[in-house]
């Protein structure tokens, strides 16, 4: 529909059902069709937690299990991304995976193998250090995309919020909130420097990093605005899994903001 709609150029923002089961799919799809003359911005939708429905919706309806997809275009738009988690003990292989559920890492059951890094933790204790210790797997930049553990299930294997590729190679992360904040601070920065004169703020972060950060959350918020224009309008969305790209491709990501700001073209 884009295409059809004469678009060549613009920032793709997504917005899928973040429950669904092949979100990177989708958003390889989406490049393969528009390329890489757009930028790729969004997040996905949740139900504060729940874990029952979303709704996508724009003036063509309302539906479940869908993707909301428009395109900005006639205006500057730099994008950036960051999360501020490093890897931590020695790099993991995912030797079984369907989707998002990871059944074995180095060829035992992936819960397992997780303690192997954190101790002798319960499956009670699972949901605190999960948030605290999610996966990283590294890319040809050097960066980390992250997955996010969401439950440990009777078998031993880890569900996440996203769909974790077999065979990936990576490691457990750790991160201060400090550490968290200041990587933020410096995605907007870099988004910033794409445009001359900034004029506003578009922000996807993820719901996890809320629920990490507590009343903390708004100093990432201050740190962000007072790197752009701490007067500049900011809209935003807390979401199930975001999408940015560090460079052209854009990729899913957990525990990550993306920054957009618009402004005028740099000559």
């Amino acid at each position: 529909a884009v295409v059809a709609a004469g678009f060549e150029s613009g920032t793709a923002v997504v917005l899928p059902d973040g429950f669904q089961a092949n979100l990177s799919e989708m958003l390889r799809g989406l490049y393969s069709r528009l390329g890489a003359d757009f930028r790729y911005i969004g997040g996905g939708a949740g139900d504060n937690l729940k874990f029952f429905k979303t709704f996508q919706f724009t003036e063509q309806g309302v539906d479940s299990d869908a993707v909301a997809t428009a395109v900005l275009d006639g205006a500057a738009i730099s994008t950036a991304i960051g999360h501020g988690w490093t890897p931590m003990g020695h790099p993991m292989v995912m030797t079984k995976v369907r989707g998002k559920t990871v059944y074995e890492i180095d060829g035992i059951p992936a819960f397992e193998a997780y303690k192997k890094h954190l101790g002798e933790i319960s499956r009670e204790e699972f949901k605190t250090q999960g948030m605290l210790h999610p996966l990283g797997f590294p890319d040809v930049f050097g960066q980390y995309t992250i997955r996010d553990p969401l439950t440990v299930n009777d078998d031993g294997s880890i569900r996440f919020v996203t769909e974790v590729p077999t065979q990936a190679v990576g490691n457990v992360m750790e991160g201060q909130i400090d550490q968290l904040i200041e990587t933020a601070e410096e995605a907007a920065r870099e988004a910033a420097a794409g445009v001359s004169e900034p004029a506003c703020i578009l922000l996807f972060d993820c719901i996890s990093r809320v629920l990490l950060m507590g009343d903390r959350f708004a100093e990432e918020i201050q740190a962000i605005r007072a790197a752009v224009g701490p007067d500049l309008p900011l809209l935003g969305a807390l979401t199930f899994g975001e999408i940015g790209a560090y460079e052209d491709v854009p990729q899913m990501h957990n525990k990550t903001t993306v920054v957009a700001v618009a402004g005028d073209a740099k000559a």
